[in-house]
This record gives structure tokens, sequence and C-alpha cells, in this order.
């Protein structure tokens, strides 16, 4: 019995040696030997995100027992959140066909075209820069404002109802019906009646007589278009 008592006493000695000698503690010495690969990382917490979600499903199906569910059904609270999201994402999705199933007059030769320079200014910012205009004798209208070399700040399309403005100098852009506009869009949409009416009797831009200086104000924006 001391026999194999020594000799468990010397196993257990020997295979803590072992250990000593195979897997040395940390030091400044052999730390990189330490280091813990990302792929580690990555399946300890696979292992604990799969742990805890396996001990939270009894209280998920406990909670569906309580509201007087089967199981997989959901809690009538959860339902209820469930089912508004998904109106409130079937009303988004209906607005945004609605809004890219419109589609616009695209310019012709038939329509009058105006080039000159804007003068914007707002409460924060004051741009000059290139604006043109082309509109049909249905009301279609065309508006495109750039600065320097083909740099879009605003680009409006729009017609007796719909509308459609995009560029960096509307924080992105809006498309959809007139009446539903933005108030931050307004005075940009409004420009479309002045700006044919102004122009209905000016000749295309030349000298003299034919040149058209329009100015428009609303709120806190100021335009002054020069043809």
């Amino acid at each position: 019995m001391k026999e194999t008592g020594g000799g468990v006493q010397d196993s257990r000695f020997w295979g803590a040696h072992a250990r000593r000698v195979l897997f040395p503690a940390p030091s400044p010495g052999n730390l990189t030997r330490w280091r813990i690969s990302p792929a580690f990382v990555v399946h300890s917490a696979r292992r604990r995100m799969l742990h805890a979600r396996a001990r939270a499903l009894p209280r998920m199906q406990h909670a569906a027992r309580r509201f007087g569910r089967r199981d997989g059904a959901c809690p009538s609270k959860l339902c209820f959140l469930y089912v508004i999201i998904a109106a409130l994402a079937m009303v988004d999705l209906t607005g945004c066909a609605t809004t890219s199933s419109h589609q616009f007059t695209e310019p012709a030769g038939d329509w009058q075209m105006r080039n000159g320079q804007l003068l914007y200014r707002n409460a924060k910012t004051t741009l000059i820069g290139e604006v043109l205009v082309r509109y049909s004798k249905n009301g279609d209208f065309d508006l495109t404002f750039s600065k320097g070399a083909g740099v879009i700040l605003l680009a409006l399309r729009q017609d007796n109802s719909f509308a459609e403005i995009k560029g960096p100098l509307v924080r992105g852009g809006w498309s959809g019906q007139v009446e539903q506009a933005p108030q931050r869009l307004r005075s940009w949409l409004d420009l479309r009646e002045k700006l044919i009416h102004a122009l209905a009797t000016a000749s295309p831009s030349g000298g003299g007589q034919n040149r058209r200086v329009v100015h428009y104000a609303a709120r806190t924006e100021t335009f002054l278009f020069r043809f």
C-alpha cells in the first residue's frame, strides 16, 4: 500500500513538474507564448452567447405560458409590438413605391432654357454659383445649381403635383407630392412659379433688355438670379 501511495505521489509530482516545464508561467521572457489567438476569443464568445441563449429560453417559454400562449407563440404585448413594426414598414415601402413610380417629363426641344448665376443666402451660409433653368409650356420645371467644375449643389425636378429635390445643399434630398413637402424645402419649391412667370416674357440670355434679374425672399432664405 505504501508503495502504491508513493507511486501515486511520485506520479503527481512528476505530472506537476512536467506541466511546469512544458507550460511555464508567463514572464517577460516567454510572454509571446501565452498570447491568445483571435480564433480562440471568437470561439469562446460564441460559446458564452449560446450558453446564455440556452439559459434564457426556459424563461421565455415560461413567459409565453404565463400569458396563455403555447410554446413558440409570443405574449400579447410583444405580438402587438411586432404588428406595429410590420405596419410601419409596409407604410414606408408603400410611400417609396408611390414616389418612385412618378414619371417626370424629360426636357425636350420645345422647352425654354436659361442659364445664369444664383446668389443664395440663408441664416448660416451664402453661396454663389451657376444655375441652369429649363421649363415647358405645361409647367414642367428643372433647376440645377452648381459650383465650380460640375459640383452640383442642388438638383430640382418639379411639375404641377410632384417634386424631386436632391443634393448636399438640402441634406440629401426628398421626393413626393408638393403639398406634402417639408417646411425647409418650401422656398425651393416656390421657385418654379416665380421663375416661370418672370422668364415667360424674356428672350434667351443676351444683352440689354434681354437680361433678367429675379429676386425672391421667403422666411430666412434669399434668392437672387441673374440671367
